[in-house]
């Protein structure tokens, strides 16, 4: 019996130990995960975390150089020694010790160094969860060691220096899936959803999405598991709706279900979501479908979302029955839509919240022409010769103005054919007097795929505006209907043609044949107005009168370039009347003296008269023909539809234009386009700087061009900004989710100015610097067309560089400016430029590279501009409109590394300023000293609108067609501004 005597004794001396190991308490920063590390074969072996950034850990043997880094800790600007000199094929491992820097800076050194392994030793006995809310470096495998264990390895690399190569191996219980998976959750928790992004884009199966024809998707049990854990993370992580996993979201969702032997509903349902999400309305509605059929209580919510669905694709009926599910089985009240398709899925719930009469489902079934019997929707004349609308019941009319209203919504989100199928229901229902064939003909894309695809959209163009017609409507009704009456003008300020001029091409053409279009539909625009009696004469008015008619007298680009200019014309000689257009905007907005519109209520204060128009465009046009103004200046046209109608009459025996939409109005109504030589290359930089042909600057121009020796515009002093320390600046970068380091190229123009020839500037500054990001802004209004630029992109620059590409969602201003301070360059796109935007990165010391081609952005760029005076970097050459960036450029005179010929010189200029500090700096200063010598003029000093506006009217009394006005150049000589045109043709 003595064995049992000795078991005994064992255990009372085994169990007490193993007892206080299970009380010791737990390891923190996550513990070991399995990891375990074997040098020499046995000679030494540990366990080890895996980091949650760079190259996967798996199980893998080969032999390595085993080195301690020097100095220890590997931090970028501290080492002294590098590694020591490897074959070009060694695999080195660098033992570092864990602090003095970041994680990714160490990775970043050791793959400077050539490392393929770092082994980051901790301060103390646990386990080092090493995590980064940035990108690091793929092709280094980083784990970390307890403190003890780390001491044994550097004293193991000590005692082989002398070797060189020692067998090394690195194990890890879990599969390459299952660490991907875990790192992205590990991202997620930590509040870093783009990086959770990159993670799945770099460990994925499948690379490409869509899959071509090429890249068959066969079931695999394993790979659709991943793909489905990977959707259920995103869909759960409370980033579901935002930028960052939209469209990772949706990659996963589908290969989750292609992969499935046998998809499920609930598989069925996320990739539903997620085409919903991403504007696939037609495949998010047949997978809504297939959840619902999968299940046994008639599909619950995925029967609302059909309904949705269907809406949102233009299949009411559908959409209706759909519906009917939706209220029976999930309450349709309480079901909560995504909050993209707030606006439609209010207007869902209203049109089919009771049920329908047989008469109304048949007009959701309306074509045209219709039937001859057809009460659905019938257009007629009131006693006073206005067209009026007779609907066959409320639920039509609401339908009606439901196409109008789900049309205008998806136009600007992106889902730009969609909107084209509302904007035809309405014309089937309601018939061409509605207008709606007009809206759909001329909508244009705000973003296109290809340079190819945007020239066949504008070839084909002017042929479907030729054809439009009024066939089928009553001649009386279609003599009397009003353009700026059109039925979709009640959801948007905005023409559909006012991006035709962002393409890069000269529509001069194009804009002839939209006017000649509305005037030959629209016989009211050409039709004689019954002039008003004259105003009582006054002896006493000697002063020219001159009129300046907007609706954008207020906080925006227009207000910000218009405003001084109304303050600052001689009083001595213009009486100013400001016109400030109410149609859309509140009256209230303008009409009084209280107003908190900084820019409305200056410009109430300057102007001589302040006159709030009516909607009635009747009437408006008669309260300014009572004025008897002598000039009449349109701020913009162009981007106010109901002021483009406005600028089709002559309500002034001269009419102007000023560029704060700087494309030609092909109106023959407008006789001069009011610009700046600065924004003219060909102009400002010429020998004999005197003649100009027809394509001047690249584009055409139906109005006489007449271009001031100043900025046309004028700007107060820039009020300097406290400058942002490096507290503010990482909490900005955080909290938008930008990289921790790295240089930022910050375009902040919308998204139509991100055209497809811009994408090849991107790219270049992309593999230039490769420690570069370039940060676009986009409204969450347009957020399918940022999706389109996003994956037009990603063709462009392959997956591993359009990582590198980060969207931000428009800012409030404070915040804006702090995204330019933190900014190193403003790279401004072509072929449609900055121009407000520049004036704002100017402001914030901002460069602004350029290309010689741009033009748009003037009020931000002032406010950059002047506050932090960021360099913008530009390439006038490769713009088609006004380039303005060059033109402030010039009329600073600045050029060097700021105005580009080419596109290499281009990114030359951008990549030099943002990794030369010494550069930046020296740029932002003198921007700051020639800003403040030159920005502002005194009230009575030089200025040539009154130049101008004096010798036009003159001009005019003398029976002059043209104005050829004597305007003083900035080299003191004169010059006949007639002889320095654009003639009134068209080539």
């Amino acid at each position: 019996m003595q064995w049992r005597h000795v078991l005994l004794v064992l255990v009372l001396r085994i169990v007490p130990v193993e007892c206080r190991r299970a009380r010791q308490p737990p390891l923190h920063d996550g513990g070991n995960d399995g990891c375990t590390l074997d040098f020499g074969v046995g000679r030494l072996t540990m366990p080890c975390r895996a980091a949650d950034f760079g190259e996967f850990v798996s199980t893998r043997a080969e032999d390595i150089r085993v080195v301690t880094a020097a100095p220890i800790h590997a931090c970028p600007g501290l080492t002294i020694d590098a590694a020591p000199e490897m074959a070009g094929d060694d695999r080195a491992l660098f033992v570092v010790h864990r602090g003095a820097c970041s994680f990714a800076d160490k990775v970043r050194q050791v793959k400077q160094w050539g490392g393929r392994y770092i082994v980051i030793v901790n301060s103390d006995n646990s386990f080092l969860r090493m995590q980064s809310p940035d990108w690091v470096d793929a092709s280094v495998v980083a784990v970390s060691v307890r403190h003890d264990d780390g001491t044994r390895l550097i004293e193991y690399a000590q005692n082989i220096a002398a070797a060189p190569l020692s067998p090394f191996a690195i194990t890890h219980p879990m599969s390459g899936y299952a660490l991907c998976l875990d790192r992205i959750a590990s991202l997620l928790q930590i509040n870093a959803p783009r990086t959770a992004a990159d993670t799945f884009a770099h460990c994925a199966p499948h690379t490409t999405f869509p899959p071509t024809s090429d890249d068959l998707v066969l079931p695999n049990e394993e790979i659709a598991g991943f793909y489905s854990r990977v959707a259920a993370l995103f869909q759960a992580s409370g980033f579901q709706f935002t930028d960052f996993v939209r469209l990772p979201m949706l990659e996963a969702s589908y290969f989750a279900l292609h992969c499935a032997v046998t998809p499920t509903p609930v598989v069925h349902n996320r990739l539903a979501s997620a085409y919903l999400e991403t504007g696939n309305f037609f495949l998010a509605a047949e997978h809504f479908v297939q959840a619902v059929r999968g299940t046994n209580d008639g599909g619950g919510a995925a029967s609302c979302d059909a309904a949705l669905a269907y809406f949102l694709d233009g299949n009411y009926a559908s959409s209706l029955e759909w519906y009917s599910t939706c209220q029976t089985t999930q309450g349709a009240a309480a079901h909560h839509f995504p909050p993209l398709y707030n606006t439609p899925a209010s207007s869902l719930r209203q049109l089919f919240a009771t049920p329908l009469a047989a008469a109304d489902k048949a007009c959701l079934a309306a074509t045209w022409p219709a039937p001859l019997d057809s009460t659905c929707c019938i257009a007629t004349l009131d006693d006073q010769q206005r067209v009026t609308w007779t609907f066959q019941s409320p639920f039509v009319q609401f339908l009606f103005e439901t196409y109008t209203l789900v049309g205008v919504f998806l136009d600007e989100l992106g889902a730009f054919n969609s909107s084209l199928v509302h904007f035809t229901l309405g014309h089937h229902l309601c018939g061409p007097a509605s207008g709606l064939h007009i809206r759909a003909a001329t909508a244009i894309p705000i973003v296109f795929d290809s340079d190819d695809d945007m020239h066949v959209f504008l070839a084909e163009f002017a042929s479907r505006v030729g054809r439009l017609n009024r066939t089928g409507v009553d001649a009386d009704v279609a003599g009397n209907i009003r353009a700026e009456h059109a039925a979709y003008l009640k959801w948007t300020i905005t023409p559909p043609t006012m991006f035709v001029g962002y393409q890069g091409v000269d529509v001069a053409h194009l804009q002839v044949a939209v006017a000649s279009m509305y005037q030959r539909l629209y016989p009211s625009l050409a039709r004689p107005l019954e002039m008003p009696p004259p105003p009582p004469l006054d002896t006493r008015q000697t002063k020219i009168k001159v009129g300046f008619v907007s609706s954008w007298f207020r906080v925006h680009s227009v207000g910000k370039l218009i405003q001084r200019v109304i303050e600052t014309i001689d009083r001595n000689q213009f009486h100013v009347v400001v016109l400030a257009a109410t149609h859309f905007f509140p009256h209230d907005t303008v009409a009084t003296s209280t107003t908190t519109d900084a820019i409305t209520r200056a410009i109430q204060e300057a102007a001589d008269a302040f006159v709030v128009l009516p909607a009635s465009q009747d009437m408006a046009m008669h309260m300014i023909l009572q004025e008897a103004l002598d000039v009449l200046v349109y701020p913009e046209i162009g981007m106010d539809a109901w002021m483009y109608f406005l600028a089709h009459r002559r309500l002034a025996p001269i009419q102007c234009m000023f560029w704060g939409h700087p494309i030609t109005t092909g109106l023959p109504s407008i006789d001069y386009f009011i610009a700046s030589e600065f924004f003219f290359a060909d102009f400002f930089e010429s020998n004999d700087g005197r003649r100009m042909d027809e394509m001047h600057g690249g584009a055409t121009y139906t109005e006489q061009l007449v271009l001031f020796s100043d900025l046309s515009t004028y700007f107060s002093k820039p009020r300097a900004l406290p400058p942002v320390d490096d507290a503010v600046a990482a909490s900005m970068r955080a909290t938008l989710h930008l990289p921790a380091s790295g240089r930022i190229y910050l375009c902040p123009q919308t998204l139509m100015k991100l055209h497809v020839a811009f994408d090849q500037a991107i790219l270049g500054l992309l593999k230039l610097d490769t420690d570069g990001h370039v940060v676009l802004l986009y409204s969450p209004k347009q957020l399918l067309w940022k999706d389109k630029v996003h994956r037009r992109l990603g063709r462009t620059l392959g997956n591993r560089l359009v990582r590198r590409v980060l969207f931000v969602a428009t800012l409030p201003h404070d915040k804006f400016m702090q995204l330019l301070a933190i900014a190193d360059v403003m790279i401004d796109p072509f072929p449609f430029g900055g121009g407000v935007t520049t004036l704002d990165a100017f402001a914030a010391g901002l460069y602004v590279a350029l290309h010689m081609v741009s033009m748009l952005t003037i009020a931000r760029w002032l406010t950059s501009f002047c506050v932090w005076r960021r360099p913008v970097v530009t390439l006038p050459s490769r713009q088609s409109v006004l380039q303005l960036t060059a033109g402030f450029y010039r009329y600073l005179s600045l050029s060097t590394h700021l105005i580009a010929s080419n596109l290499d010189e281009f990114v030359a200029h951008a990549v030099a300023i943002a990794t030369n500090s010494t550069l930046k700096l020296a740029l932002q200063q003198t921007i700051h000293d020639r800003l403040h010598d030159r920005f502002d003029i005194p009230d009575d000093g030089p200025h040539e609108w009154n130049t101008f506006l004096a010798n036009v009217v003159m001009s005019s009394t003398n029976g002059s067609p043209r104005f050829s006005a004597m305007v003083t150049r900035k080299d003191g000589t004169d010059l006949d501004r007639a002889s320095s045109k654009i003639h009134r043709h068209v080539g």
